[in-house]
């Protein structure tokens, strides 16, 4: 499997503005890219039994004389996935001033063009009648070849090649074992993905004085905004019939428009005066009528305070929401083997085992199934049958309060020092979440959440998940903040000019609720995965006539992870109200700090030569089981070793 998907990427970009007249400018920007990308996974994991299909007794390979069911990986073949993505991106407006009364105003009228298409181009997936045909009844013929069908009734090679799933693994091209090209031919489809996005929008805008108060000019923005959004998607056609292993999934493609128009207000209240050398409001409104859900108004109020030249003190408070992108509402449903599934019922790695909860649903002794129908070696595994995930067209917009208060002090007694500190609150009602079968679990039987455990339901006879959907919701709400510092300070020396910087969070609270249900929990995840209590970045930048170089540490605090083995664990106890008493065990990992290094020097026809590494010592972030934002066993978000790069840049 690939731990880096190899991707390429062209683009061009032009930028034109004309001058009509002295107070008129036409302008344009075009924009194409292209990007190509290949991801390859492991061969798949084929179970015969899951789509009723057998190893005839009468087959040449069959060494039992009686059908059988077989498990097989096809190793030999990986899944390779190549995408192409085109994006054209259109803009053309006309912009000006004009002036009424000595007051003077800023206008702006034009519209924007976006298409996006991609293309998938699959290999890997088995044809499922092909397996079946393959491994139905064959023969010896006369010329020593193994045929489909029967000495009776012969099949031709044109039309079927005999599969022997049980040779092979690592022998080499063994005739009729899934290394042989003419099976890999007859067995594996190539298989066309089509997609396609655009966005059409109309924009007007205009900004200007509205006239001259005590303390500085009452300024005004306006603006009206009409936009399309469209989508579709169709996948293969053996995709949609369910005759390929690479799951079943249907086309679907849907739209939507929304309309706009919004409203700014400056208004200065003091200026020059003992305790404000400036005080300012700032109100906004933005109304937008969407037609998948209606409309909405959300506002916006900004105080800026100077009571000293030095000191800037500011404070915001403002609604906001976020509606459902098209794929989002449109993007369609698709079966899928979940991997890294938890079931908290089983036996032996369960968090959740033995509780009344579980006992409702599975038996004392119940083991979780993985890949082939065997008890999972481990507290995570990939599903024996497939889940359904998909798109959700009747999601809501995501509502959200963000308040704000901080300051800017630039002392005049120490020159270039800056400090920016702010304390911010941002509060999401209705979220839109991407779910997963492990917080649907997690949620009924942990959490105690009984509607998440309507969501599924288990098999009669060995107790494991067999139907389950999941995909985008709107459930419960995410409350989090924190404290962001921000230090800058240059000076100059004789060797040189020199510049240091830091940027930190400190996050004070993550809390979420997966669901609109009374009784569900509150859970706090700071510290928890991907959550983390502090993130900083420090910098330390040099220059000297034509030559600079700089030098930047990104520094990451510790993580905890759900822990499933008794010496991995450092916090084996871990219970919190959230979890209802059950104990969820935890395991917490360092700090990860990454350092890059840029030198860079200004030649004299006008270009940029640079040199740099990213992640300069080649530092290894913690492995973790949970795998954070990533499939694999380590954070998402972390450097993959060291990263060497030279740019070149050219001015003209």
């Amino acid at each position: 499997m690939h731990l880096e998907t190899p991707i390429s990427a062209r683009s061009i970009y032009i930028s034109s503005n004309y001058a009509l007249t002295d107070d008129i400018n036409f302008s344009s920007d075009i924009g194409y890219s292209e990007r190509e990308a290949t991801r390859q996974i492991a061969g798949y994991p084929y179970q015969s039994a899951a789509d009723g299909i057998v190893l005839s007794g009468d087959s040449h390979f069959n060494p039992v004389g009686e059908d059988v069911s077989f498990t097989r990986r096809g190793w030999e073949v990986p899944r390779v996935t190549d995408s192409n993505q085109d994006t054209l991106r259109f803009t053309a407006a006309l912009e000006g001033s004009f002036e009424i009364a000595d007051r003077y105003f800023d206008w702006d009228i034009g519209g924007v063009y976006s298409k996006s298409s991609s293309l998938q181009v699959s290999n890997g997936d088995f044809y499922k009648p092909a397996i079946e045909a393959a491994t139905g009844p064959s023969f010896l013929n006369s010329s020593g070849q193994v045929q489909c069908g029967t000495e009776a009734s012969p099949i031709s090679t044109a039309e079927c090649t005999a599969w022997n799933p049980l040779a092979g693994f690592g022998a080499g091209s063994v005739e009729n074992s899934l290394a042989d090209p003419n099976v890999q031919a007859f067995l594996y489809p190539t298989l066309n993905y089509r997609g396609e996005t655009k966005t059409t929008m109309y924009f007007a805008n205009i900004s200007g004085l509205i006239t001259e108060l005590p303390a500085g000019g009452l300024t005004f923005a306006l603006g009206a905004e009409h936009r399309e959004e469209t989508g579709q998607y169709t996948p293969d056609a053996l995709a949609q019939l369910g005759e390929s292993t690479t799951l079943a999934s249907g086309p679907t493609g849907g739209e939507y428009d929304v309309t706009e128009a919004y409203g700014e207000l400056n208004i200065p209240i003091l200026s020059d005066v003992v305790g404000a050398k400036s005080l300012s409001i700032n109100l906004a409104t933005r109304y937008s009528d969407y037609s998948t859900f209606g409309d909405t108004t959300n506002s916006k109020v900004g105080i800026e305070w100077r009571p000293v030249d030095d000191l800037l003190v500011r404070s915001t408070w403002s609604e906001g929401f976020r509606a459902s992108t098209i794929n989002d509402l449109y993007g369609g449903s698709s079966q899928t083997f979940t991997t890294g599934f938890i079931d908290p019922c089983d036996s032996v790695y369960g968090t959740a085992a033995g509780s009344a909860r579980c006992l409702q649903d599975v038996p004392a002794d119940y083991r979780q199934l993985q890949q082939g129908f065997v008890p999972s070696t481990g507290p995570a595994s990939q599903t024996p049958v497939p889940f359904n995930s998909g798109s959700n067209e009747f999601l809501q917009p995501e509502e959200s309060v963000s308040k704000t208060i901080g300051f800017v002090y630039n002392p005049s007694y120490i020159e270039n020092l800056d400090i920016i500190l702010d304390w911010w609150s941002i509060k999401i009602t209705d979220t839109v979440v991407s779910d997963t079968p492990n917080d649907i679990l997690k949620d009924c039987y942990i959490g105690g959440d009984e509607s998440r455990c309507a969501m599924f339901s288990r098999d009669a006879n060995n107790s494991i998940v067999n139907d389950l959907t999941y995909g985008t919701r709107n459930a419960g709400f995410t409350e989090t903040s924190g404290i962001d510092l921000a230090l800058a300070y240059a000076f100059e020396t004789e060797f040189g000019d020199f510049r240091t910087t830091m940027d930190s969070t400190y996050l004070l609270k993550y809390d979420s609720k997966s669901s609109n249900e009374a009784s569900a929990k509150v859970e706090s995840d700071v510290g928890h995965e991907d959550v983390f209590r502090v993130r900083s970045s420090v910098g330390l930048n040099w220059s000297y006539g034509d030559f600079s170089a700089n030098w930047g540490i990104r520094y990451f605090s510790s993580m905890r992870e759900d822990c499933y083995f008794d010496d991995r664990c450092s916090n084996p106890d871990f219970q919190r109200e959230w979890t209802n008493g059950a104990v969820t065990p935890k395991n917490k990992v360092g700090s990860t700090t990454f350092n890059d290094l840029q030198v860079s020097y200004n030649t004299p026809w006008e270009s940029t030569l640079s040199v740099g590494a990213n992640n300069v010592f080649d530092k290894q972030g913690p492995l973790m089981y949970s795998g954070p934002s990533s499939a694999y066993s380590y954070y998402g978000g972390f450097d993959i070793g060291r990263l060497l790069y030279f740019r070149y840049t050219q001015s003209f």
